[in-house]
């Protein structure tokens, strides 16, 4: 159920929370180009991409990983799979730490823009704005009060 997220220069990794055993390990090396697909209509224009579901206020990243020679789409969320997920302090560190490898390790990877915007970071320098992130939520309670 908890799941501990490592992102460091080796990749990510998923380890259980209990018993400090990796769950899932995915090396940098693994990611690869998303291929464009017979049964769409349009290529796809970015490697990495996220979507908000409609039930959820967080993000769902998706992107392709070469496992065993298959190609596959990995997603995350970033929040751990914790029973708690909005009160998962880190989330935007680790989505910090995932571009920020993404942009060192694997420079031929394609983040959609959108992401940086989404999660208030710079794509220049990879900084937080936590300023502009407490003022959305300021002026989005008090819209919804």
């Amino acid at each position: 159920m908890s799941t501990t997220i490592i992102i460091d220069e080796k990749g990510i990794h998923y380890l259980n929370k209990f018993n400090n055993r990796v769950v899932k390990d995915l090396p940098w090396s693994s990611f690869t180009k998303r291929e464009k697909l017979a049964h769409v209509f349009e290529a796809p224009k970015y490697d990495v991409t996220s979507i908000r579901p409609m039930k959820s206020f967080y993000d769902q990243f998706y992107w392709p990983v070469l496992i065993d020679s298959t190609v596959t789409v990995h997603n995350d969320a970033f929040l751990g799979k914790h029973f708690l997920a909005m009160f998962y302090a880190n989330r935007l560190e680790l989505i910090r730490a995932f571009l920020l490898g993404v942009a060192h390790y694997r420079p031929d990877i394609t983040v959609d823009p959108i992401i940086f915007s989404n999660h208030y970071i710079d794509p220049e320098n990879y900084n937080i704005d936590y300023r502009q992130q407490q003022r959305i939520r300021i002026l989005s309670a008090v819209f919804c009060i």
